[in-house]
């Protein structure tokens, strides 16, 4: 997803506040989520002020359908370097694609400013503070003024309803405050009348018989209710309508008030209506279109929802959310947990065994015993006691500020545990913690500032302990999290390491990069693309939304499929990235690693070549290189992975890997070992020949002779060498099959523009 507004340097700022909600009360809490990350903003009881010149988005939900008036000034500093933009947006379904919708614009250069909407003819002025006033009807029309004079051409109907949310976008904005928010809805209007009786928000529903101690959300915590089944994908489901649903389980001794709570799956959320739900008792969330079709089944364990999401048939993540915005329920399902592949196919839920084990382990779910395919509204079928628990896991972080650290998490955090000061530790007290905050939407984002700035070439060193996942279990880390402000990679600071492209049914396709420096590098902007047919880059898939750090010689493996490759391989999590890889030819290719301004950083070729012809082949089976230091684009360079280390080894040290013991002798090339034994057993398989220059740049050309003078393979040609390295020799002919045993020499010549020039002749021998 890229757009205008959302680069990799855009801060999403998903407006939380519990000073907006205060300052709101004479207005609109109750059909309002404020929600998010305000790191980058300076909050003030009604008021937000920008802090950053990059792009910055506030982003605000509603959840009803009721009129709508938003009323707040925008103060602007005196001075303002460049033009700067202020994109204002009544309506909108969602933060990820901005551009498609109808918006307000302010732009500022100096002290002129002016306002305009889509093609309208603009509004010129020059105080330092405007104020805007958008009242939204309920017929998706908004009526909008600046400083009190409605505006020609602002008078317009929205495509979207007015259930959706509403947005800000600053750009070189700094400074630039929007303060006195108002916010009032006609709903919280009319129940003001009467705060002692609120109107519920379906009258046709009955009221509880006593709504102030049924609130739906005091003193219930995670786990009250669990999510205990997921019907992703209904096809030829043998026993029930082909619906997608999720099932509920309340787990207290008391019955729960489902009045305002809501699922969320991926970037929206989708309300539920008022619903008692009795102690362990089971009920189904489905869309309300599919009622009847229910009823005929026999189904009437269910809640009939306006709104329900798409289920992706591989998986996502779902969270349950009370009325007063809690975590109560998490999991993320995806098609591993069947543990029944022809079941993961259709037509069968995912069922949870446990319902009291509260940890999201993927050995709690499997496919649905039922010959119906689920067990919608009633008991699972597949019941039972698991006490396995998997912990929730650290994967990376980046440095939005000399001052900011943001770690991120697969899956929910106790936010109590996990915003505790005293549970980071920074080795050496280099510095202290200031503050430590957490999203308010996924528990899964931890933003952590420091009370001194980390400088650009010092390291500090930290120790995350004590902090817990929802469930209360524990969440892994590395021993120690590096944490430097990192340099933008340049050519061969980042180099291929290991590929996978030819993957099996239990393997995945993946790809893995390794820093080559001893400094931090930050991976936002990075770019694979694999070259086509004509030499010229393909299709680019970047390697992460965020501006992750990697730290210096680490290795991070990316794949589309983060749960197989971990659970082939079991590598740490913090070594894996999820990314939409570009296809990968099975008879090998060309990758590219590119920057933003398309420089290539490093190319590999992968090739099918380097496997032997008898025994298992590339199926399942990872490119490794030697060393990392040496060429990526040199096939030479990579041998498969060993069946000890089953076939691959991502995030990790390779497989092949040979140590690199450089000759000190300027202008020279060694033989690292005295014989080769190539018949693939993991031991002396290959050559290692070592290299130094006082500078790169050298050609270099290398051929074999068989002991009776025969030239009997060419292994290198016209190769550019760096200042130092090595080059990899496997031990085969020129026709590709390896040689008999015997002593062979090797000739070895390099050049360089200079005129300088090395020749050399090494005996080896074949065993």
């Amino acid at each position: 997803m890229k757009n205008t507004h959302f680069t990799t340097k855009t801060i999403l700022i998903i407006a939380f506040l519990y000073s907006f909600y205060t300052s709101a009360q004479q207005n609109d809490t109750k059909n309002f989520n404020w929600e998010g990350d305000t790191h980058y903003c300076t909050i003030d009881k009604n008021s937000i002020t920008c802090n950053t010149k990059e792009t910055a988005t506030v982003f605000i939900s509603r959840n009803d359908t009721a009129e709508i008036t938003w009323e707040f000034n925008i103060n602007f500093p005196e001075t303002n370097e460049g033009q700067s933009f202020l994109y204002i947006y009544p309506i909108i379904n969602g933060y990820s694609d901005l551009d498609q919708y109808q918006k307000i614009k302010i732009i500022q250069v100096n002290q002129n400013k002016s306002v305009s909407f889509e093609n309208s003819s603009e509004m010129i002025f020059k105080e330092n503070s405007i104020s805007i006033h958008i009242n939204l009807d309920t017929n998706n029309k908004w009526f909008i003024t600046v400083n009190n004079n409605e505006f020609e051409g602002f008078n317009e109907k929205s495509k979207y309803n007015t259930t959706k949310g509403f947005a800000m976008t600053f750009k070189n904005m700094k400074n630039v405050t929007v303060s006195d928010i108002k916010i009032k809805s006609s709903n919280s209007e009319e129940n003001e009348n009467n705060p002692d009786e609120p109107e519920p928000e379906n009258p046709d529903e009955p009221e509880p018989e006593n709504p102030d101690e049924n609130e739906g959300s005091k003193g219930l915590k995670y786990g009250d209710i669990v999510i205990s089944e997921v019907m992703a994908n209904p096809k030829n489901c043998p026993g029930y309508p082909e619906i997608e649903y999720i099932e509920i389980y309340n787990r207290t001794e008391s019955e729960i008030n489902l009045n305002g709570w809501e699922i969320r799956y991926g970037e929206s959320c989708y309300n539920i209506p008022y619903t008692l739900i009795k102690p362990q008792q089971y009920k189904i969330l489905s869309h309300e279109k599919y009622a009847e079709e229910w009823e005929k089944a026999g189904i009437d364990n269910r809640i009939d929802m306006e709104r329900f999401p798409v289920l992706a048939n591989s998986g996502k993540q779902l969270f349950l959310n009370d009325a007063s915005d809690k975590l109560i329920a998490y999991t993320f399902y995806n098609d591993t947990r069947y543990n029944n592949t022809a079941k993961s196919n259709g037509g069968f839920s995912l069922e949870r065994i446990d319902n009291d084990n509260l940890n999201d382990s993927r050995h709690n779910w499997s496919a649905s015993d039922s010959p119906l395919g689920g067990t919608p509204g009633i008991e699972n079928s597949i019941k039972g006691k698991c006490d396995i628990k998997e912990p929730a896991s650290f994967l990376y972080y980046e440095i939005t500020l000399p001052d900011t650290i943001i770690m991120y998490f697969n899956s929910p955090l106790d936010a109590t545990s996990a915003t505790d000061p005293n549970n980071y530790h920074i080795a050496d007290n280099f510095t202290d913690i200031k503050t430590v905050t957490i999203d308010s939407i996924y528990l899964s984002t931890v933003t952590i500032t420091t009370a001194e700035n980390i400088k650009e070439d010092e390291t500090i060193y930290l120790q995350p302990q004590n902090i817990m996942q929802a469930d209360f279990s524990s969440v892994m880390f590395p021993e120690t999290i590096s944490i430097s402000v990192p340099h933008k990679p340049e050519t061969g600071d980042i180099v291929f390491n290991e590929i996978l492209f030819d993957s099996d049914s239990e393997t995945c396709e993946f790809v893995e990069i390794y820093n080559n420096t001893e400094k931090h590098l930050e991976l936002g902007n990075l770019v694979f693309s694999v070259l086509d047919e004509n030499g010229e880059y393909g299709k680019t898939s970047f390697l992460c939304s965020s501006n992750r750090v990697m730290e210096p010689k680490s290795y991070i493996a990316f794949t589309s499929d983060t749960i197989k490759l971990k659970k082939r391989w079991n590598c740490n999590i913090w070594n894996v990235a999820l990314c939409s890889l570009p296809a990968l030819r099975n008879d090998g290719g060309v990758i590219t690693l590119l920057n933003r301004n398309t420089e290539e950083i490093d190319a590999a070729v992968f090739t099918s070549s380097i496997y032997p012809k008898t025994g298992k082949g590339s199926k399942g089976v990872s490119s490794e290189k030697v060393n990392p230091t040496y060429t990526s684009s040199n096939p030479a360079n990579w041998l498969p992975a060993t069946a000890q280390k089953n076939y691959g080894t991502p995030g990790k040290i390779n497989s092949q890997f040979k140590s690199n013991s450089l000759i000190i002798e300027k202008g020279k090339f060694t033989l690292q070992e005295d014989f080769i034994t190539p018949n693939q057993d993991g031991q002396n398989d290959y050559a290692t020949i070592n290299y130094s220059f006082d500078n790169g740049g050298y050609i270099a050309n290398i051929k074999v002779y068989s002991s009776d003078g025969r030239e009997v393979a060419y292994p290198v040609k016209r190769e550019t060498l760096a200042s130092y390295g090595s080059i990899i020799w496997d031990g085969k002919d020129s026709d590709g099959n390896y040689l008999k045993p015997g002593i062979y020499i090797l000739l070895i010549e390099a050049h360089n523009e200079k005129g300088n020039s090395v020749k050399q002749k090494i005996a080896i021998a074949v065993n």
